[in-house]
């Protein structure tokens, strides 16, 4: 933890676990551990399977292996396209894929190999999926060299109260719809889910099936009642000096000071994925439990704040996301989604698991 690091608070993801459990009846979870755990880390995803989540969901076939290659062994499906070349690589690693498409279904068919498929419904998001037509899925159930063992479908618009659910009732109406027809032609199409996080909270009661796909929610959203934010991202401060009125700080010409300040620089930057246009949203970091603003631009690797009110020393830590500004606060800031700033926190940002009875230093 000498530079930036993002801490994952494993009893706050144990509690967000045990609160989706609690509001999903009969229920199991997928857990949705795409891009390194929605940017959790992979240790946050095994931390899943330790907590006995049973099936989990990513986006490529590479962060599927990943998985495997960290020891995760329960069921993977893929929820994207993998390239017919890359199919050996599906029975390999024991891994689910998605039929994306009816021209992709026949593509998997023909490998002759007996992959194991989920096929997505397209019930009005028009990104991925099949036509919603029951003589099409049920010719599915003809061919010899597939398993189809899942149905799914996603929803648009669950985190839209309003018109947005309104839709969202439309699309579930039509799934089940489609379950009912597939019921009476007693044709088997294995587990079935729709739920994203927020369709957990909004709908994950009255329209049950047999996961649910949590991903941001395991993390925890602010907006949400009952869940636990579970990242804090921290930084150090590298160099604290007086710089004189008039000078200079950081780069352009016009960034100068109009009065001496004291100036910490600290160990995080654009390069890490915190966005530069933050200095001009009147940005603060939290040092010694003071608020402290950006100055100057944004750097790759590091970032300027005044820090003339704070006693502060090299090594100390900033706080950049915390219990006050959290990632909810900074996607309202950005005009963003939380999605977006946890996944954009890249590779040089240490992850570190804690506790709730530990600090990090």
């Amino acid at each position: 933890m000498d530079r930036a690091f993002l801490e994952v608070n494993v009893d706050a993801l144990r509690h967000n676990i045990e609160q989706i459990n609690r509001s999903i009846g009969r229920s199991k979870i997928m857990a949705v551990v795409k891009d390194q755990c929605y940017g959790l880390g992979l240790e946050a995803a095994f931390y899943c399977q330790e907590l006995g989540i049973d099936f989990f969901a990513v986006a490529t076939i590479d962060e599927a292996i990943q998985l495997r290659q960290f020891d995760i062994y329960q069921p993977i499906l893929i929820f994207g396209y993998t390239h017919p070349t890359r199919f050996d690589d599906l029975i390999t690693y024991n891994l689910i894929q998605t039929a994306i498409s009816y021209e992709y279904l026949l593509l998997l068919e023909n490998f002759q190999k007996g992959i194991e498929v989920h096929l997505k419904i397209n019930t009005g998001m028009n990104r991925l999926g099949i036509p919603y037509d029951f003589d099409l899925i049920e010719s599915f159930f003809t061919l010899k060299n597939i398993k189809i063992t899942g149905i799914y479908t996603h929803l648009l618009s669950s985190d839209q109260p309003g018109e947005g659910h309104k839709k969202s009732i439309e699309q579930l109406s039509l799934f089940d719809k489609l379950l009912g027809h597939l019921d009476n032609c007693k044709l088997n199409y294995g587990l079935t889910h729709v739920h994203n996080s927020a369709g957990i909270v909004y709908f994950g009661d009255s329209y049950v099936y047999d996961y649910v796909r949590p991903g941001l929610l395991l993390a925890a959203s602010s907006r949400f009642d009952n869940y636990r934010e579970v990242v804090t991202l921290k930084a150090r401060v590298a160099m604290v000096k007086e710089v004189s009125v008039g000078e200079n700080i950081g780069y352009g010409v016009e960034n100068t000071l109009n009065k001496s300040t004291k100036v910490a620089t600290v160990t995080i930057g654009y390069g890490d994925g915190l966005q530069r246009r933050l200095a001009q949203l009147g940005f603060k970091l939290r040092v010694s439990g003071q608020w402290c603003r950006v100055i100057g631009r944004i750097c790759m690797d590091q970032l300027l704040i005044d820090v003339s009110d704070v006693n502060v020393d090299i090594g100390d830590v900033v706080e950049i996301i915390h219990d006050e500004f959290t990632v909810d606060d900074m996607a309202d800031l950005l005009g963003s989604i939380p999605n977006e700033v946890l996944t954009q926190l890249g590779s040089r940002i240490e992850r570190v698991l804690v506790y709730d009875d530990k600090e990090s230093l």
